[in-house]
């Protein structure tokens, strides 16, 4: 049997390095209800139908989301860390990253790619930039990832009644997207750009206190994650800090700083006795969403889209 839910990351002491966990789906209006998150049924199930989907939510029967796995979700990491507070501070509208309590336990000035799906085989494992120094002896209820905020990802589903549909790209007035087409090929890779994290404002207008930040939410499994967008930052010689390389258009963002509850809300404690950090990633059933619509008795899926993948630490 395959195993769709892992993607390890071991590092020995003095290397410590760990990843983060996502809730952003920069999409259309309707895309970017894949916020509210439901679990899709198993592709080809007895349930996975459109009707279904579309009454996941029930404020809405027309258009539903729910989230399912990704064959492939690439993204790019400049730099991971540990907190024992939470490094985003300030008020609505002027939220900035401040790391004064954090450890950077991995940073690359160009960035690491790395997939976090798990494809064809039964897991991966990816080898990232080791830390200088040990992470110091505390308990650290955060933790920090710095990435790019571009992302390249693939994917299927099956309805009940056989019906598969494939990613390939898509493109329209809100971006790059996973367009579905109905066949038997191989899913095809689709970029997707965020440039928007809050969902704009009451009118869906893009502001940078309704579109560049997004407030603690509630993931999928337990936990919160909240964000900022970026511009390019010399996240190198710690000049992202504060309010100015955060965005102030819709053009400008090119990296995230995310932030979520280390172990759904379970601080990670490192001690004397601490060997070394083990991190597993799971995109099983959060990695990917799509949306399916269902208008005047007919429906079919509408868009693939990236959505939150799962950290666990396990110190040894």
């Amino acid at each position: 049997m395959k195993n769709y839910s892992k993607k390890s990351i071991i590092s020995q002491l003095g290397i410590l390095g760990f990843s983060s966990s996502l809730l952003f789906c920069g999409l259309s209006a309707n895309r970017a209800k894949a916020m509210q998150q439901f679990l899709c049924p198993e592709s080809g199930s007895e349930n996975a139908t459109i009707d279904y989907i579309t009454n996941l939510d029930s404020s809405d029967t027309s258009w539903g989301s729910c989230l399912t796995t990704p064959d492939k979700f690439e993204l790019t990491i400049y730099e991971m860390g540990l907190c024992t507070s939470d490094p985003i501070t300030g008020s609505k509208g002027s939220k900035a990253w401040d790391k004064t309590n954090c450890v950077t336990t991995m940073i690359s000035p160009s960035g690491v790619t790395v997939d976090l799906a798990p494809g064809d085989s039964s897991s991966k494992q990816a080898a990232l930039p080791s830390a200088a120094d040990r992470p110091p002896s505390n308990t650290y209820t955060h933790a920090f990832i710095l990435i790019s905020n571009k992302f390249k990802l693939k994917g299927s589903y099956t309805l009940a009644d056989g019906t598969r549909y494939y990613s390939t790209q898509g493109e329209d007035e809100w971006g790059l997207y996973g367009q579905p087409v109905v066949g038997s090929a191989a899913a095809q890779e689709h970029g997707e750009e965020l440039d928007e994290i809050g969902g704009g404002d009451e009118n869906g207008n893009w502001t940078v206190g309704d579109s560049s930040e997004m407030d603690y939410t509630d993931m999928t499994g337990g936990g919160k994650v909240a964000a900022i967008l970026l511009k390019k930052c010399d996240h190198v010689n710690n000049k992202c800090i504060g309010t100015t390389p955060k965005v102030s258009s819709k053009a400008e963002p090119e990296r995230l700083f995310a932030v979520f509850e280390t172990n759904s809300g379970t601080p990670v404690t490192i001690n004397d006795s601490t060997q070394g950090l083990e991190v597993e990633l799971s995109v099983k059933n959060v990695g990917y969403a799509i949306g399916a619509s269902s208008y005047e008795g007919s429906g079919t899926l509408d868009y693939f889209g990236s959505a939150p993948f799962k950290p666990k630490f396990t110190t040894f």
